[in-house]
């Protein structure tokens, strides 16, 4: 990359808007099919646990299987862009042990956009998600 400073910051860009539309997601109500009575306001509160602390189909059991893959695909995008992040940001020499953090970081990162882009595939396929 040529300038790896502008790319670094729409990479940020993109990682505050995906946040962002997770926030709303998991403070959201669970969308209502368009033919459904629409119940007063304050019952349509969802109480969300932190998506960290649970998974996204275990936190909104009560929203749409398309609703909750789009979490999932929104947070494997996310892990992705995280990549991404981490490649950018290598410093020019790093030592053995910046290295060593950096490819774990990766790692793990990679794994959570896999597991996440697996688990919206498998709700979208209607099998059964642990």
């Amino acid at each position: 990359m040529n300038d790896t400073l502008g790319e670094a910051a729409l990479i940020d860009n993109a990682l505050a808007a995906i946040g962002m539309v997770l926030a709303r997601m998991e403070g959201a109500p669970p969308p209502l099919p368009a033919d459904a009575p629409r119940p007063a306001t304050a019952a349509m509160v969802v109480p969300m646990a932190p998506i960290a602390v649970q998974a996204p189909w275990v936190v909104m059991p009560s929203f749409t299987a398309e609703y909750r893959a789009i979490h999932c695909c929104l947070t494997s995008a996310s892990a992705l862009l995280g990549v991404t992040q981490t490649l950018i940001r290598q410093p020019a020499s790093p030592t053995p042990m910046e290295r060593l953090r950096q490819w774990d970081d990766v790692i793990s990162q990679t794994k959570t956009a896999g597991r996440a882009a697996y688990q919206a595939a498998l709700m979208l396929t209607d099998k059964q998600v642990d």
